[in-house]
C-alpha cells in the first residue's frame, strides 16, 4: 500500500465511529467532485476536494460555487521521500521503535477571510491534513456554520473566537493535539455534538459542563488503522486522550447528568476498568449514557 493514501483510509476508519449518532449533514453519503460541481455550478451543494494543493482557501474555483453548502477539503500528500529534505513544513514524527524516521507533512494553508465570506450559503466545512494552527480563527468568519470538522491538522489549541459560531451544532476536532478547550466554548448555545477523539486530553475539560444543549461527547481513541494493526505502513502516530475517568469520576458524573446529554463515548483499556467505572457511576440511567468504543 502506498503511504500517500494512508490519510484517506485513516479518515474513513475514524469517521465510522463518529457517525454512529452525529447527523449526516456534516458527513453526507455523496459529494460531488470539484470537477463535477464546476460543470453545474448552480446546483452544486456538496463538494469534496481531494489533494487540495493551493496555499489559500478558498481558491478561485471554489469561489465559483456560489450556492455550495458543504465543502470537504483534503490536503495533497507529497511522497514521503520528499519530506525528508523539507525543513520548512510542520511534521509529525513517528516515535515507535524500529520504524525509522518516518514523518507526515501537514500542508501549509492560509485562509482568505474576504473570499471565504463570499460563500454565503456555506453551512458545513470539513478540513483534513493541513497546517493552519496560527490562522485557525480565520475560519470563524463564517458565522452561519452549523458543522465544522478539523481533522488531522496538528492543531494544539482552539481560539476563543470560536464563540462567534453561534449556529454551530457539530464540532469535530478528532486527530489533533488539543489538551484543553477555551472557556468561550460554553457560549455555543446550539452545540450538540462534540468529537474530541484522538487528542491529548488528560482530564475531562470542565468547560463542556456549561454547554447547555450538548447531546454527545466523544473522547474515544483509535490507535491503528483497522487494516494495519501492526502499524507497518503508517508514516505517523496518533495522539491519544489519556483521561482517567475513574479518577475524574466527579466531573464525568456531572457530564452524564447534563440535561440534554444522551451519550458520552469513551474507551477503556481493560474489562476490569470498565466494571470499576460502572460501579463508581452506580446510577443506571447514567450508566446507559456511557458508550464504550472498545
Amino acid at each position: 500500500m502506498k503511504k500517500t493514501g494512508i490519510i484517506l483510509i485513516l479518515f474513513i476508519s475514524v469517521n465510522s465511529f463518529a457517525q454512529r449518532s452525529v447527523t449526516r449533514e456534516l458527513y453526507p453519503a455523496k459529494y460531488k467532485t470539484l470537477k463535477q460541481a464546476l460543470r453545474n455550478q448552480s446546483y452544486a451543494r456538496k463538494v469534496e476536494v481531494y489533494n487540495y494543493s493551493d496555499s489559500v482557501f478558498p481558491n478561485k474555483e471554489l469561489l465559483k460555487l456560489k450556492n455550495v453548502e458543504n465543502i470537504c477539503l483534503r490536503a495533497s500528500m507529497p511522497p514521503i521521500k520528499r519530506l525528508m529534505d523539507n525543513r520548512s513544513i510542520k511534521r509529525l514524527k513517528d516515535i515507535r521503535p524500529n520504524m525509522g524516521d518516518s514523518t507526515y507533512a501537514f500542508s501549509k494553508i492560509r485562509i482568505d477571510t474576504i473570499a471565504l465570506k463570499q460563500l454565503t450559503h456555506l453551512k458545513y466545512l470539513t478540513i483534513v491534513g493541513f497546517d493552519f494552527d496560527r490562522c485557525l480563527k480565520d475560519i470563524f468568519v463564517v458565522k452561519n456554520l452549523a458543522g465544522l470538522a478539523i481533522n488531522f491538522c496538528s492543531i494544539s489549541f482552539i481560539p476563543k473566537e470560536i464563540a462567534q459560531l453561534n449556529n454551530l451544532e457539530i464540532l469535530d476536532l478528532r486527530l489533533n493535539d488539543i489538551n484543553s478547550l477555551p472557556q468561550e466554548i460554553n457560549q455555543l448555545d446550539n452545540l450538540k455534538y462534540l468529537i474530541l477523539a484522538n487528542n491529548s486530553f488528560t482530564n475531562i475539560p470542565a468547560e463542556i459542563l456549561h454547554v447547555k444543549n450538548l447531546k454527545e461527547v466523544n473522547f474515544a481513541n483509535i490507535e491503528q488503522r483497522y487494516d494495519d494493526p501492526e502499524g507497518l505502513y503508517s508514516p505517523y502516530i496518533f495522539h491519544l486522550n489519556k483521561i482517567d475517568y475513574i479518577r475524574d469520576i466527579g466531573l464525568f458524573t456531572n457530564l452524564l447528568e447534563l440535561q440534554n446529554i444522551k451519550s458520552v463515548i469513551v474507551d477503556m483499556q481493560t474489562i476490569e476498568k470498565k466494571k470499576e467505572l460502572m460501579l463508581k457511576i452506580k446510577n443506571k440511567t447514567l450508566i446507559h449514557k456511557v458508550k464504550l468504543f472498545r
